[in-house]
Protein backbone atom coordinates (compact mmCIF):
# COMPACT_ATOMS: atom_id res chain seq x y z
CA UNK A 1 0.00 0.00 0.00
CA UNK A 2 1.26 3.58 -0.96
CA UNK A 3 0.89 5.95 1.97
CA UNK A 4 1.20 10.08 0.58
CA UNK A 5 0.89 13.13 3.33
CA UNK A 6 0.99 16.23 0.83
CA UNK A 7 1.01 20.14 2.75
CA UNK A 8 -1.06 21.37 -0.14
CA UNK A 9 -0.30 25.35 1.26
CA UNK A 10 -4.12 25.56 0.58
CA UNK A 11 -3.45 24.60 -3.25
CA UNK A 12 -0.63 27.30 -3.53
CA UNK A 13 2.23 26.26 -5.69
CA UNK A 14 5.69 27.55 -5.04
CA UNK A 15 5.49 31.20 -6.41
CA UNK A 16 1.67 32.04 -3.89
CA UNK A 17 -0.31 31.65 -6.98
CA UNK A 18 -3.72 29.47 -6.31
CA UNK A 19 -2.92 26.20 -8.45
CA UNK A 20 -4.83 23.49 -7.35
CA UNK A 21 -4.73 21.52 -10.96
CA UNK A 22 -1.24 20.85 -10.38
CA UNK A 23 -1.59 19.78 -6.78
CA UNK A 24 -4.02 17.29 -8.34
CA UNK A 25 -0.99 16.20 -11.06
CA UNK A 26 1.00 15.84 -8.36
CA UNK A 27 -0.69 13.37 -6.35
CA UNK A 28 -1.60 11.12 -9.38
CA UNK A 29 1.94 11.15 -10.34
CA UNK A 30 2.63 9.60 -7.55
CA UNK A 31 -0.57 6.93 -7.23
CA UNK A 32 -1.04 6.85 -3.23
CA UNK A 33 -3.73 4.53 -1.62
CA UNK A 34 -4.40 7.16 0.66
CA UNK A 35 -3.24 10.83 0.68
CA UNK A 36 -3.26 13.05 4.06
CA UNK A 37 -3.54 16.43 2.75
CA UNK A 38 -2.85 19.78 4.88
CA UNK A 39 -3.79 22.97 4.51
CA UNK A 40 -7.11 22.90 2.86
CA UNK A 41 -9.41 25.65 2.49
CA UNK A 42 -13.46 24.95 1.90
CA UNK A 43 -15.51 27.95 0.46
CA UNK A 44 -12.87 30.72 1.42
CA UNK A 45 -12.67 33.75 -0.90
CA UNK A 46 -8.96 33.68 -1.14
CA UNK A 47 -9.28 30.19 -2.59
CA UNK A 48 -12.33 30.87 -5.05
CA UNK A 49 -15.03 29.20 -2.44
CA UNK A 50 -13.63 25.86 -3.38
CA UNK A 51 -14.10 23.16 -1.69
CA UNK A 52 -10.48 21.25 -2.10
CA UNK A 53 -10.89 18.27 -0.35
CA UNK A 54 -13.93 17.77 -2.79
CA UNK A 55 -11.87 18.86 -5.79
CA UNK A 56 -8.88 17.32 -5.29
CA UNK A 57 -10.75 14.07 -4.64
CA UNK A 58 -12.52 14.53 -8.18
CA UNK A 59 -9.46 15.20 -10.07
CA UNK A 60 -7.89 12.60 -8.81
CA UNK A 61 -10.40 9.80 -8.65
CA UNK A 62 -10.34 9.42 -4.84
CA UNK A 63 -12.88 9.15 -2.36
CA UNK A 64 -12.28 12.33 -0.28
CA UNK A 65 -13.09 13.39 3.70
CA UNK A 66 -12.81 17.07 4.90
CA UNK A 67 -11.33 17.41 9.02
CA UNK A 68 -12.32 21.16 10.06
CA UNK A 69 -9.86 23.12 12.59
CA UNK A 70 -11.04 26.46 11.86
CA UNK A 71 -14.08 27.83 11.06
CA UNK A 72 -12.55 31.19 9.10
CA UNK A 73 -15.60 33.96 8.36
CA UNK A 74 -15.95 32.97 4.45
CA UNK A 75 -15.41 29.52 4.99
CA UNK A 76 -13.35 26.28 7.06
CA UNK A 77 -9.53 25.85 7.28
CA UNK A 78 -7.95 22.00 8.58
CA UNK A 79 -6.59 18.92 6.70
CA UNK A 80 -8.12 16.08 4.76
CA UNK A 81 -7.99 12.70 3.46
CA UNK A 82 -8.26 11.64 0.20
CA UNK A 83 -8.08 7.01 -0.34
CA UNK A 84 -8.75 4.93 -3.82
CA UNK A 85 -10.99 2.40 -1.03
CA UNK A 86 -13.79 3.55 0.70
CA UNK A 87 -14.01 5.82 4.02
CA UNK A 88 -16.14 4.51 6.46
CA UNK A 89 -16.31 6.16 9.60
CA UNK A 90 -14.48 9.37 9.87
CA UNK A 91 -14.02 11.11 13.28
CA UNK A 92 -12.44 14.12 14.25
CA UNK A 93 -10.95 14.81 17.52
CA UNK A 94 -9.95 18.86 18.36
CA UNK A 95 -6.22 18.80 20.21
CA UNK A 96 -6.57 20.63 23.20
CA UNK A 97 -5.63 24.13 23.65
CA UNK A 98 -2.48 25.15 25.67
CA UNK A 99 -3.31 26.62 28.96
CA UNK A 100 -2.35 30.34 28.51
CA UNK A 101 0.35 29.89 31.08
CA UNK A 102 1.92 27.21 29.61
CA UNK A 103 2.56 28.76 26.22
CA UNK A 104 5.94 29.67 25.04
CA UNK A 105 5.93 32.69 22.04
CA UNK A 106 5.02 31.24 18.91
CA UNK A 107 1.49 31.18 16.97
CA UNK A 108 -1.07 28.91 17.64
CA UNK A 109 -4.00 27.93 16.15
CA UNK A 110 -6.73 25.11 16.65
CA UNK A 111 -5.21 21.84 15.76
CA UNK A 112 -7.36 18.22 15.10
CA UNK A 113 -6.45 14.61 14.50
CA UNK A 114 -9.17 12.64 12.33
CA UNK A 115 -9.30 8.81 12.34
CA UNK A 116 -10.89 7.17 9.64
CA UNK A 117 -11.61 3.27 8.78
CA UNK A 118 -11.01 2.38 5.47
CA UNK A 119 -11.59 -0.83 3.42
CA UNK A 120 -9.39 -1.97 2.10
CA UNK A 121 -8.42 -5.39 -0.25
CA UNK A 122 -6.47 -6.40 2.84
CA UNK A 123 -9.32 -6.03 5.55
CA UNK A 124 -9.71 -2.65 7.22
CA UNK A 125 -7.63 0.06 8.20
CA UNK A 126 -7.13 2.83 10.55
CA UNK A 127 -5.57 6.17 9.61
CA UNK A 128 -4.86 8.78 11.81
CA UNK A 129 -4.01 12.35 10.36
CA UNK A 130 -3.17 16.01 11.51
CA UNK A 131 -1.09 18.48 10.81
CA UNK A 132 0.82 19.64 14.69
CA UNK A 133 1.67 23.07 15.85
CA UNK A 134 4.64 25.42 15.73
CA UNK A 135 5.06 25.54 19.13
CA UNK A 136 6.28 22.45 21.39
CA UNK A 137 3.50 22.80 23.76
CA UNK A 138 1.05 22.54 20.97
CA UNK A 139 2.96 19.74 19.35
CA UNK A 140 2.96 17.97 22.90
CA UNK A 141 -0.72 18.30 23.64
CA UNK A 142 -1.35 16.96 20.06
CA UNK A 143 1.21 13.57 20.66
CA UNK A 144 -0.80 13.24 24.13
CA UNK A 145 -3.74 13.02 22.38
CA UNK A 146 -2.99 10.94 19.03
CA UNK A 147 -1.37 8.20 22.10
CA UNK A 148 -4.35 7.92 23.98
CA UNK A 149 -6.40 7.40 20.39
CA UNK A 150 -3.64 4.57 19.13
CA UNK A 151 -3.77 3.26 23.00
CA UNK A 152 -7.27 2.13 22.15
CA UNK A 153 -7.02 1.29 18.68
CA UNK A 154 -8.06 -2.51 17.49
CA UNK A 155 -7.31 -2.08 14.20
CA UNK A 156 -3.87 -2.05 12.19
CA UNK A 157 -3.35 1.62 11.81
CA UNK A 158 -1.05 4.17 9.99
CA UNK A 159 -0.63 8.27 11.31
CA UNK A 160 0.97 10.72 8.85
CA UNK A 161 0.89 14.36 8.59
CA UNK A 162 2.93 17.43 8.67
CA UNK A 163 4.26 17.44 12.03
CA UNK A 164 6.74 20.45 12.25
CA UNK A 165 9.51 18.74 14.39
CA UNK A 166 12.68 16.84 13.09
CA UNK A 167 13.06 13.19 12.51
CA UNK A 168 15.28 12.94 15.68
CA UNK A 169 12.75 14.71 18.02
CA UNK A 170 11.75 12.45 20.97
CA UNK A 171 8.09 13.44 20.47
CA UNK A 172 8.34 11.41 17.09
CA UNK A 173 10.02 8.46 19.14
CA UNK A 174 7.32 8.53 21.53
CA UNK A 175 4.92 7.97 18.38
CA UNK A 176 7.08 5.20 17.07
CA UNK A 177 7.13 3.23 19.81
CA UNK A 178 3.59 2.59 19.70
Amino acid sequence: MRIMTYNVQSGRDAWGQLHLEGTARAICRLAPDVCGLNEIRVGCADSEGIDQAAYLGEKTGMHARFARAIPLVDGQYGIALLSRYPIGRFDVHPVPDVPLDQREPGYYENRVIYRAEIETPEGMLAVYGSHFGLTRPERRAAVKLLLGLLETEKLPAVFMGDLNMSPDDELIGSIKGV
